[in-house]
């Protein structure tokens, strides 16, 4: 298969892998960029991983340090025994904080994660410049 140039671009820019402990689970999120940049947080749908945004992210480091998590139970990122939209909410500011993603980033959030992160946006209403959901 051909993948078009674009496509193998993006998914060639090299990325940190970092971890943070969230309640006791460990957090895996990977991360592009300079941190002088405004702030991109990337979070996947049911299911998925940090890595369904590989080809994606890298599109935005002109303007965007990005960063993408793995939600607990997914990815990465280890399991816990209970899950809550409180819990995966804390988790998403708790990335955003820790990547150092400036004081106001815009996230980018998919499916069940966007209802994650809608929740994180409730809990703390001025931690995000916005929200687009996809």
């Amino acid at each position: 298969m051909q993948y078009p140039d674009w496509y193998t671009e993006y998914i060639s820019v090299p990325y940190t892998d970092r971890f943070i402990t969230v309640d006791g689970t460990e957090i895996h999120y990977q991360i592009w960029g300079e941190d002088s940049k405004p702030g991109l947080l990337f979070v996947h749908g049911h299911a998925a991983h940090s890595h369904w945004w590989d080809f994606i992210a890298p599109a935005f480091l002109e303007e965007y340090q990005v960063a993408a998590l793995d939600l607990s139970g997914m990815g990465d990122s280890d399991h816990r025994d209970e899950y809550s939209v409180d819990l995966y909410a804390k988790e998403i500011l708790t990335v955003a904080e820790h990547a150092g993603l400036s004081d106001q980033p815009i996230v980018i959030a998919h499916s069940f994660g966007g209802m994650m992160a809608t929740r994180a946006a409730v809990v703390e209403p001025n931690r995000f410049k916005g929200l687009v959901l996809v």
